[in-house]
């Protein structure tokens, strides 16, 4: 697991650095994750990037943290904005969200509030993997 050894002082300089991932969720479909992490202190990083998908896009900042003593277990806490495009998976096309997500080992969730009149709050639900 890559948090497997984030603690420790032989975690690759790419993984303390980056943030990286793979996911499939809504509204963004198949997506990628790319990003820089600023590691802080005890497990804990700063991290900000994008994430881009098959349905739309995300830019992202928030933190990432190591949750247990061992290292064996992750997870983040993200502001974002969502622009999503044609057909996006639960939300509405053509339309820019901003809110929060939260991230726990392969698990993420998060509550988006559209931009404008006419659109409601929607939920992103995704599973995959990213650190």
């Amino acid at each position: 697991m890559l948090a497997g050894h984030a603690i420790g002082a032989d975690m690759p300089l790419v993984l303390q650095y980056s943030t990286l991932g793979v996911w499939a969720q809504a509204p963004l479909g198949l997506s990628a994750r790319l990003g820089v992490a600023l590691p802080y202190k005890n497990g804990l990083s700063w991290v900000a990037g994008g994430e881009f998908g098959s349905k739309g896009s995300k830019q992202f900042v928030g933190w990432r943290s190591d949750f247990t003593p061992s290292g064996y277990g992750w997870g983040t806490f993200e502001l974002a904005r969502w622009q999503t495009r044609q057909e996006p998976l639960l939300s509405d096309a053509h339309t820019t969200y901003y809110g929060g997500e939260a991230q726990i080992a392969f698990l993420r969730a998060g509550l988006m509030f559209p931009q404008g009149a006419f659109h409601h709050p929607k939920l992103t639900l995704g599973i995959g993997v990213s650190y």
